[in-house]
Parts: structure tokens; sequence; C-alpha cells
């Protein structure tokens, strides 16, 4: 009886690389990762430059302008040494906001018994002309944001905030 004989099979394994073919690769392979991680690096540097620009933006409106030029006073008087100072203790007051516990919880104190939950303005009684700018403000004050993440109240709490830290308020 004659045996049947399995078709012999192909072998798709991958072919064996020498050492040095294997060298090559792994010396491709270090170049890619270091030119990835040169790429990454280069990526984290300048998002860390626009969002320095941008938290630096922020304040810029706390700066000198044309106006404050006119008021500032002649050089040498107290207004003139005031405006001069201006910029030191607006610089103090955002580390300190960064860096100190205490002095964010103090401005949170000032915020919350001045503003509390908002202010909010109150009628005279039913259909009263008051009563009906209330209602307005209400309706109003439930959209102020364009952008939908707060409500006038939040707003109100910010600009103090601005407005205590920083000596000036942005315009809302």
């Amino acid at each position: 009886m004659a045996t049947a004989q399995a078709p012999s099979r192909k072998s798709h394994a991958e072919p064996r690389l020498s050492a040095r073919q294997r060298a090559d690769s792994e010396a491709r392979e270090k170049r890619e990762i270091q030119r990835l991680e040169k790429q990454l690096e280069v990526e984290v540097t300048r998002a860390r430059r626009v969002l320095v620009e941008g938290l630096s933006s922020m304040y810029r409106a706390a700066g000198d302008s044309r106006l404050r030029q006119d008021l500032r006073g002649p050089k040498g008087s107290s207004d003139y040494i005031a405006w001069r100072e201006r910029d030191k203790l607006i610089n103090v007051s955002k580390a300190l906001l960064a860096q100190s516990s205490v002095y964010a919880g103090f401005i949170d104190r000032m915020i919350d018994y001045t503003i509390g939950t908002g202010l909010e303005p109150v009628g005279e009684g039913e259909g009263t002309p008051a009563d009906e700018a209330v209602k307005l403000f209400n309706e109003w004050a439930g959209r102020c944001d364009v952008r939908a993440m707060d409500d006038f109240g939040e707003l109100q709490r910010k600009g103090l905030r601005e407005m205590l830290a920083f000596g000036d308020a942005p315009v809302i």
C-alpha cells in the first residue's frame, strides 16, 4: 500500500537578517526616535511660548494707555511715581495670587463679602416699569456670556477679582 505524502508547505517565515542589517535597522529606528523627540520638544516649546504670550496678553489691559499717559502727571509728582510703581505692584500681586493660598483666600473672601451670589436689581411691584426692567435684566443675565460658560454673577466675580488683584477691571 502506498502512503500519501502531505504536500510540502513553503515557509513564509521572515528571512533572517544579518548582524549588520539588524544593526542598520536599529540605528534607523534610533534616529527616527531622536527626530520625533526633537520635533516633540520643538512643539512643546512652541506651545509654551503661545501659552505665555496668551497669559501675558490677558494683563495688557492693565498697561499704560494714551489716556493714562495724559493723566499720570508731570515727572516727579506723586501721580507719576504711582504710575511708575504700578507695574511692579501688578507683578507682585500676580505672583502672590499664583503662589500664595493665603493671598488668594483674602481675594476670594473679599469677593464673597462684596458680591455674594451676584448683584441683582429689585423691582417695585407687579406691573411697574421697574419690575418689567428687572424681568428683562434677568432674562439677559442668563445669557450675557457669549460663550455660555458663566452667568452674570460669575462675570461679576471675575471682574471684581481682576480689579482687586491687578488694579484694573476688564470689559465684561
